[in-house]
């Protein structure tokens, strides 16, 4: 199985408490929730969690590796957060010419007004 994912869905179990809350979160179903973590453990080779039918208790591994998977998590998040402020700004050179009267009338103010959108685009005018 996906490792994120299944990070993922024990980090929403640990915080939930209970693999049917977790689910109902994740949108995905409680047996699918209970093959993630056992497939989490299995490939760690430790149990994340003491299992009673009501509850979910992190053993003292899981809470380390809790820890470990919010750190992970949270520098995912905050990489697709910058990689989505690179997509949406504005960079580069934009040459433009133009008559002076047409410049000095429409195009400089619009260019004032462009400017603080995208103040990272070099914009030679002549």
């Amino acid at each position: 199985m996906d490792l994120f994912r299944s990070m993922t869905v024990f980090a929403e179990v640990a915080r939930s408490g209970s693999m049917s809350a977790a689910s109902r979160k994740l949108l995905i179903t409680p047996a699918m929730v209970g093959q993630y973590i056992a497939a989490l453990e299995e490939r760690l080779g430790m149990r994340l969690l003491n299992r009673t039918t009501r509850k979910q208790k992190l053993t003292d591994f899981g809470l380390s590796y809790l820890e470990q998977c919010h750190d992970i998590l949270e520098r995912v998040a905050a990489s697709e957060t910058q990689a989505e402020g690179l997509q949406q700004s504005f960079g580069g050179k934009l040459r433009l010419t133009a008559p002076v009267s047409f410049g000095t009338e429409c195009l400089i103010p619009a260019l004032q007004n462009y400017r603080k959108m995208a103040p990272d685009v070099v914009m030679p005018v002549s």
